[in-house]
């Protein structure tokens, strides 16, 4: 069985700032990081590798700074990496981001399942699944909180009204891994080591998938970023609970709300 993995990178949160502007967002001081919902992905992939036997891919669109979380990739576990990058790539929108993962995994060929994490931390928009099994011609499942193959036949798991529920597909499809679906391993020192000693992560360009630069071209630009008022800080009130309480209502009456 061979599954490919999808992968991005994103910044560390901790390091993020607003900038003076508050138009955009200063990112100088912020590390770069697999997404962590990837990682949920990338371990739902291991471990029907350790239960199956297989290969497992990491795919990942990007800049040549994402080589580092794809090497990431193979020292927790992947076997092998392939980074779809160049002009057309690194400024392409969602739509192109999908359009270049279906290619790649049609390159591959032989391809099970591609399992995909449920968002990305930076946007939170969660359509690349739906964007790549429209692109494969896959059926898709979403939220999947458990994952086993039987018999050619993908069976997940899922929480439908609080309620796991079972879900079956054919293969190949396309599978979206919920964050409560596992605990992500972390890669071996020795592995992590080799990762950058011995193993090659593979660049494919928008040529070497047989994609037009112009049909990556972003379909939507962002003009900037407009952040919402601060909200109003309250106040706090001290002293004992019946001291509070008086001064509470005395101000509620104040503001004509009791």
């Amino acid at each position: 069985m061979r599954i490919a993995v999808c992968i991005k990178q994103v910044y560390g949160p901790e390091g993020v700032r607003v900038s003076r502007s508050r138009e955009m967002l200063d990112t100088r001081s912020a590390e770069l990081n697999i997404n962590p919902y990837d990682k949920h992905a990338l371990e739902a992939a291991l471990s029907l590798k350790d239960h199956y036997g297989g290969t497992v891919v990491a795919l990942s669109v990007g800049g040549e700074d994402v080589d580092d979380a794809l090497r990431e990739a193979l020292a927790i576990g992947a076997d092998e990496a392939y980074l779809l990058s160049g002009d057309a790539l690194e400024v392409t929108d969602a739509n192109g981001v999908a359009k270049a993962l279906a290619a790649a995994v049609n390159k591959l060929g032989e391809v099970n399942l591609v399992i995909t994490g449920q968002k990305g931390v930076d946007t939170g928009a969660g359509d690349l699944p739906g964007r790549l099994a429209e692109a494969l011609g896959w059926p898709l499942l979403l939220d999947v909180e458990g994952l086993s193959v039987q018999n050619g036949t993908v069976e997940a798991i899922r929480d439908v009204d609080s309620k796991s529920s079972v879900f079956h597909s054919g293969m190949p499809a396309v599978v979206a891994i919920s964050p409560v679906a596992n605990y992500p391993r972390y890669a071996h020192v020795a592995r992590v080591m080799n990762a950058y000693r011995e193993w090659a992560v593979t660049t494919w360009t928008s040529e070497d998938l047989g994609l037009e630069p112009d049909s990556l071209a972003p379909k939507v630009s962002p003009r900037g970023m407009i952040l919402p008022p601060k909200r109003e800080i309250g106040s706090m009130l001290s002293g004992t609970p019946e001291e509070v309480a008086k001064e509470l209502v005395a101000e509620l009456r104040q503001r004509r709300l009791v």
